[in-house]
């Protein structure tokens, strides 16, 4: 897949396709999860809910394989309907099939025709791994120093909180410290959806993009 092709596909098959053996299994599962969370009010289980909640942690390794198994056995038993099965793919052990499936229930659970569905769940792949499959990104020291780390504290607390609708916010924030790149400035004006595992997010509190 090129660059041009990755930037305009509204199919999330062929892109996960390609990341089948670039991407870590973090940012997999975190793309499951934002799949799920697309139907989040159709999980009026709390049970669905928890296993995305818990899946997010153990993306980042606030979570045991234990609890990830016990959170996937209760989202089974809450399974209902399209959304609900999404929850409970985004606990599969295996993180490459938890994204799959996870975009295939999601595509079918939500009130958009499915074409449209499918071009939104493309643009969160974007979110997660654009541009880094094609070329290296970095932030400069005094952008992440200026004014006592202001837009490292303010990503931190982005991704702690789930304020991923605050992305504008970041950007405005990163141009004052004095960034001038424009695929960066360019992401953050971009409506989204922004979603946790934004590779913005990642790259200013320093994850590994592709872990």
């Amino acid at each position: 897949m090129t660059e041009s092709e990755w930037l305009t596909c509204t199919d999330p098959d062929p892109m996960l396709a390609y990341l089948r053996t670039r991407a870590s299994s973090r940012k997999l599962r975190l793309f499951a999860c934002a799949c799920a969370r697309r139907g989040w009010d159709l999980l009026t289980d709390e049970r669905s809910r928890r296993a995305v909640e818990v899946a997010e942690r153990y993306a980042d390794g606030e979570a045991d394989k234990i609890e990830l198994a016990n959170v996937s056995a209760t989202a089974w038993e809450a399974w209902r309907n399209a959304a609900e099965a999404a929850a409970c793919d985004v606990v599969n052990p295996n993180s490459w099939t938890a994204a799959m499936d996870a975009a295939k229930h999601a595509s079918w659970a939500t009130k958009n025709y499915r074409a449209d569905e499918l071009t939104i769940l493309a643009s969160l792949l974007r979110d997660l791994f654009n541009p880094f499959l094609f070329r290296p990104m970095n932030l400069n020291a005094p952008v992440l120093k200026w004014n006592d780390n202001t837009v490292v504290r303010l990503a931190r607390s982005m991704y702690d909180d789930t304020r991923f609708e605050e992305v504008p916010i970041l950007g405005d924030a990163l141009e004052e410290a004095g960034c001038q790149d424009a695929d960066i400035l360019g992401h953050c004006r971009n409506p989204g959806p922004h979603v946790r595992g934004c590779w913005l997010v990642d790259l200013l509190l320093e994850k590994r993009q592709l872990r």
